[in-house]
């Protein structure tokens, strides 16, 4: 039987993503307009036209570019290939001009519905955010907005509100660490010039993406710090020591669901065979500063390393500390510091984590082992 004739009707049904609505209004077309997803541009067909003769002309260079590759090429190859690019411009033509007059028909009522949607985000009755992990649109209303963030606020107790502009502290403060550093012989000039602030500084900003695979549609924070004063210190934290983690965690590490398939393959299970999954719930939040930044020294440690680069590990630690003492942000017009954790979006937030998270699995793996639990 030809498969494709027997299940040639599931190629009949194209299921688009949802766009997650709890603001509460939307009319049938901006449910479609916002189900395309945040990365969908409208489509414009006369720009297309304007292109088609170059694009039909790009392919048919490189078609002939693949004839005269092989040897004795029939004299006649040219006029075909002429004669097949001429069909493949007029088709694409003729289905270009049919949209572009289909568009034009429904372009009145779609401008319509995007400027209301505009209009509504304009005024701050709604709230446009990518969801966390579909990526698709999720709406709702600001106040909503506001409520959850004070409830993941209060319920992490990671966050203070302060009440002057850190900015320049974060500045001063950093250079200061750095020439210490520096003058120290604790890191190289080339390394310092890395490392140094930015010279058009910015306070970072937290902004929310909605987790709408959990219940509730809870929020996770990222602080967005591309021109933080640390920025350049955390990504170099991470550059250095993202390599030492995974080459000494990969018999440990499971990177996808293929890897995890393959790895159940090597062991006998039965009937009575329990598997146990962890979710860490606000990992970034809640694991302790201190503790974390003593987890990686000893880590470090572990892998036999006293210096990395010719820098020492106390200096790691210590450039680590800062980037967690300086993580200041902005959020709808008030300033806030993070106490606990490190912020999502940080580079060397996720290293710490997984540090952290890995020693603590170690220990319990040790546990279960000695009471012959596993």
């Amino acid at each position: 039987m030809n498969r494709t004739r027997a299940y040639s009707h599931h190629s009949q049904y194209r299921l688009l993503p949802q766009a997650t609505n709890t603001a509460g209004f939307l009319t049938p077309l901006q449910k479609q307009i916002l189900r395309c997803g945040p990365k969908y541009v409208y489509p414009n067909y006369r720009e297309a036209l304007k292109r088609l003769p170059n694009e039909v002309k790009v392919m048919t260079d490189k078609i002939m570019d693949k004839f005269r590759e092989q040897p004795n090429q029939p004299k006649f190859v040219r006029p075909i290939i002429d004669d097949f690019s001429g069909k493949i411009k007029q088709i694409i033509q003729e289905r270009l001009v049919e949209n572009d007059l289909s568009h034009r028909l429904n372009y009145a009522s779609t401008s319509i519905a995007l400027k209301h949607l505009l209009d509504k985000q304009k005024n701050k009755e709604v709230v446009f955010r990518q969801t966390d992990k579909s990526k698709v649109f999720n709406l709702d209303t600001p106040s909503n907005y506001a409520r959850k963030s004070d409830d993941y606020m209060a319920k992490t107790d990671a966050y203070t509100e302060i009440s002057e502009h850190p900015l320049k502290q974060m500045i001063d403060s950093t250079n200061k660490l750095l020439r210490d550093l520096l003058g120290q012989k604790r890191i190289p000039a080339s390394v310092f010039e890395k490392l140094k602030p930015p010279q058009d500084c910015e306070l970072p900003h937290l902004y929310y993406n909605p987790k709408d695979h959990k219940p509730g549609v809870p929020l996770r924070p990222i602080v967005a710090g591309i021109k933080s004063p640390i920025t350049p210190i955390s990504k170099y934290l991470d550059k250095t020591l993202r390599p030492i983690f995974e080459k000494y965690t990969q018999h440990y590490t499971l990177q996808n669901t293929y890897v995890f398939l393959n790895h159940l393959d090597r062991h006998p299970m039965t009937d009575d065979t329990i598997l146990a999954t962890f979710d860490i719930t606000d990992l970034y939040t809640m694991i302790p500063q201190k503790e974390s930044i003593m987890a990686l020294c000893r880590f470090l440690a572990k892998c036999g390393k006293s210096k990395i680069n010719n820098i020492s590990i106390d200096t790691f630690a210590k450039l680590s500390r800062h980037v967690l003492d300086n993580a200041y942000f902005a959020y709808e017009n008030r300033l806030f510091k993070q106490i606990k954790g490190g912020p999502m979006g940080f580079a060397i937030t996720q290293i710490l984590a997984d540090v952290y998270m890995f020693e603590w699995e170690k220990d319990i793996l040790a546990q279960q082992t000695a009471e012959k639990q596993l």
